[in-house]
Formats: structure tokens, C-alpha cells, sequence
């Protein structure tokens, strides 16, 4: 790692801090099946389980799968198999829950250990619900392709201020100079968060480690889009992680 001027006398602080991450990159494909790991489109759904719905009993729409086959192995935390999917609700928190943000009602993370049983074809019953309130395009569908990195802790992360001291973080300065290389804004599976505002965790959190982040962006035609160029982050506890206990899940979203 090459450090600028300004952040080399704290080089050894950055690099204890040093964590590996999956960096997401996404595609315009037209060859993306159910089972792939994605953004937008339909899901994989067994035929027999109840489709995830809102409170207001309103089908909830996929933002993302992930299929544990497809991802570079280097974070043992994570399965090897399955699929992990999002849904979230079409409305205008996209279905968070400022006070219960883990409760699933607005949102939905769900596992499959494998993807065998006969799969749901007949995605009409979505047809109804609008994209109005939805992060994504209605016709977005993009394809993910995986690769390991590592970074080190990002900005805004709760503890920053612990590690790096609150000195370094009134020096606007520094500040500059290490949010251009730690901002943690991009599409992810593990290491650390990016926020646009501040993160929503604190010491005591069972939170702690970054299950998913989707971030604003424009691919080809089609545009994710988190408020005004926000970001959205899936956070769980590495214990339930290594358990595939996906039961509770912090999601938090917010933007500019």
C-alpha cells in the first residue's frame, strides 16, 4: 500500500485495521439465470414456500442474490453454497424501519441451502406493485462478478474514532486525504462499511460484520439509486453468519 504524505506517519494504525473484503462488480448480461447472483429481476423461489410480503401483505421485491458458489473463497465466515437473497418492499423507506431495523417486515433476507426444489416461473402477481419507491430501474437486472480485495477501515465506521483517535478526525486534512482511499463506497461483501451519513451501529452492536452493501450506480442503461446517491448496507452477527442463521439482519440505507 502507498500511502500519500499526510497519511504515512500513520501507516501502522491504517494497516492493524486492514481487513479482506469481495469487491462486487455488475454487468449488463443477457444470460442471467434465476440461481445467479444478481441485482433486480426475479428471484429463485421454490413453488411450494410462501413468497415474502409486506405487512400490508404486498409482495416484496428482489434487490439482490447472492450464490455462495460463485463467490472467490477467502472469507471463512461466509457458506460455500446456497443462496442468499434480499427483498425489500416498494415504498418510501424502501422498506426500513428507522426504530426496528431488524425487523424483517419491510425487508426480507432469505437462505436457501440449495436451489433443487421446482422454482416459481410466474412472477405476475409483481406486475401490480410499482417502482416508484424501489432502488432499482423496473427492468434492472445486472450480473455480479466477484473478486477479493482489502482495505482498511473505512471513515465513518463507528469505531474509527477509537482506533484513529479523535484528533485525526478533527484534522480535516487527514480526514481528506483518507476518505479518498477508505470511503468504503462500492458494492461489497465483508470488511467494512461506506456510509454517506454515519453508521447506525454503535459499541455495543451484535452487528459486526458487513453482510452486504449495494451502492448507487449507473451500469449501461440501468441505474441503482438509494434516495439522492445513497447507499444501502446488510449487517449481521458473525456467529449467526457462520450458523446460516440469517434471522436477524440490520439494514440500514441513507443518503446525501
Amino acid at each position: 500500500m502507498i500511502l500519500p504524505a499526510i497519511l504515512q506517519p500513520f501507516e501502522s494504525q491504517i494497516q492493524e485495521t486492514l481487513k479482506p473484503y469481495i469487491k462486487i462488480s455488475l454487468k449488463e448480461s443477457e444470460n442471467i439465470s434465476l440461481t445467479n447472483s444478481k441485482v433486480g429481476g426475479h428471484p429463485y423461489w421454490p413453488v411450494n414456500e410462501p413468497y415474502p410480503v409486506s405487512p400490508e401483505h404486498e409482495p416484496l421485491r428482489l434487490l439482490a442474490q447472492i450464490n455462495f458458489s460463485e463467490i472467490p473463497q477467502g472469507i471463512e465466515e461466509l457458506p460455500t453454497t446456497g443462496l442468499l437473497q434480499f427483498f425489500l418492499a416498494s415504498d418510501d423507506l424502501y422498506g426500513m424501519d428507522f426504530d426496528e431495523p431488524a425487523t424483517q417486515e419491510g425487508f426480507r433476507v432469505v437462505y436457501h441451502e440449495t436451489t433443487e426444489a421446482p422454482a416459481l416461473d410466474d412472477f405476475s402477481f409483481l406486475d401490480a406493485i410499482s417502482y416508484d419507491e424501489f432502488p432499482l430501474d423496473e427492468v434492472l437486472e445486472l450480473a455480479m462478478s466477484f473478486d477479493i480485495k482489502e482495505a482498511a477501515m473505512s471513515s465513518e465506521t463507528y469505531d474509527f474514532d477509537a482506533h484513529f483517535g479523535e484528533e485525526f478526525r478533527e484534522n480535516d486534512d487527514l480526514m481528506e486525504a483518507y476518505y479518498e482511499l477508505f470511503s468504503g463506497l462500492e458494492h461489497r461483501i465483508g470488511g467494512y462499511p461506506g456510509f454517506t451519513q454515519f453508521d447506525p451501529r454503535d459499541d455495543d452492536t451484535p452487528f459486526d460484520f458487513l453482510l452486504f452493501q449495494l451502492d448507487s450506480e449507473t451500469v449501461g442503461s440501468q441505474e441503482i439509486l438509494w434516495g439522492d446517491v445513497g447507499i444501502g448496507n446488510f449487517f449481521i452477527n458473525t456467529d449467526d453468519l457462520k450458523q446460516k442463521n440469517f434471522s436477524h439482519v440490520l439494514y440500514n440505507w441513507d443518503c446525501g
